[in-house]
């Protein structure tokens, strides 16, 4: 955007008065400091520009080469600042994610950031060999002795979805079932990570091996405090896919992961037009006792199924815009 791309050239500008008055011997007061830099890496990385990276990149080097900046102003270029710059990199549309990968080897003290950063682009990059070096970054962080290189939830969520969008499709449950269930005893696994397990599975052949995951995915995730709509309305939309078509049983699996969801005042507009998706129009009607004339709920809708209509975040690709209970069928 053009607002954007204002802010990036103005930051540019501020920055080389800044270097040109301390290297002339100006004004040996204003140099670059870690403040500076991380501002203008913030304002980067948020423009989402193409070419952001090496900007960054090009910046930091002209300020390691002033003589004295770091007495005169206190920088300290550090873990910190180095993982702002390589954010900027990672997000950079012009660079690939060998570049992101070769940046953060030359920081001098890498840390849990530094490598989700590089996982977080091979996730962007979108290959199957973008996929297989994510997971590579993230075993090695696992094989770490440094408490502070353990992958935590962010990582493995980015993980995930470097696998969901360049792994092949069939292989992807297998392979994200793995690292969640390696996850777990270090507590950093939620719903989040079981629904993108349950988003895999449905992209899946079916198969019983991906029917035994997903399964699995539902029952812990329904045991997290954060659960939210997006399982059930993920879960039903897989049972629709791997069910066997024209099978009363899959309905009836179907309708009572619905009534779960109702039970626990979690049903969205996701969750019902995902039961529309997988059930005869006449089923829902029936067991949801609806009314011939109007399409809609007899009565009032049940107060406890409200319990989700606060707002919810959710990174699932699938999440409803507006989190509230549907009264009738369009």
């Amino acid at each position: 955007p053009s607002n954007a791309l204002e802010s990036v050239t103005k930051c540019e500008a501020i920055f080389n008065r800044m270097r040109l008055a301390f290297s002339s011997g100006k004004n040996k007061s204003c140099g670059p400091d870690h403040f500076t830099l991380s501002s203008i890496m913030a304002v980067l990385a948020n423009s989402k520009q193409n070419g952001i990276g090496s900007l960054a990149i090009r910046m930091l080097e002209q300020t390691r080469a002033l003589k004295g900046v770091n007495k005169s102003s206190g920088l300290k270029i550090d873990t910190v600042l180095y993982n702002s710059v390589l954010r900027v990199v990672a997000m950079d549309g012009d660079t690939d994610a060998e570049r992101a990968h070769a940046f953060m080897k030359t920081i001098p003290h890498r840390d849990r950031i530094s490598f989700t950063s590089v996982i977080s682009a091979y996730q962007h990059e979108g290959s199957c060999e973008g996929a297989e070096k994510a997971v590579a970054l993230y075993r090695e962080m696992q094989r770490s002795e440094d408490p502070g290189m353990q992958p935590d939830g962010i990582t493995l969520e980015c993980t995930i979805r470097a696998i969901l969008s360049g792994s092949d499709a069939d292989a992807a449950p297998a392979k994200i079932a793995s690292l969640v269930g390696e996850a777990t005893s270090r507590s950093i696994v939620s719903s989040r990570h079981y629904n993108l397990t349950l988003l895999a599975c449905s992209d899946a052949a079916p198969c019983e091996h991906v029917l035994r995951v997903a399964s699995e995915a539902f029952e812990r995730a329904k045991a997290e405090p954060d659960l939210t709509d997006h399982t059930f309305g993920l879960f039903i939309l897989f049972l629709r896919k791997h069910g066997p078509d024209n099978d009363p049983r899959r309905s009836k699996l179907i309708l009572a992961v619905f009534q779960h969801a109702a039970k626990d005042g979690l049903v969205s507009p996701f969750v019902f037009h995902s039961l529309k998706k997988s059930v005869p129009f006449a089923t829902i009607r029936k067991v949801l006792l609806m009314d011939d004339a109007n399409n809609s709920y007899k009565g009032a809708i049940p107060q406890d199924w409200r319990r989700n209509c606060k707002p919810r975040s959710s990174p699932n690709r699938h999440a409803s815009s507006t989190p509230t209970m549907i009264a009738t069928i369009p």
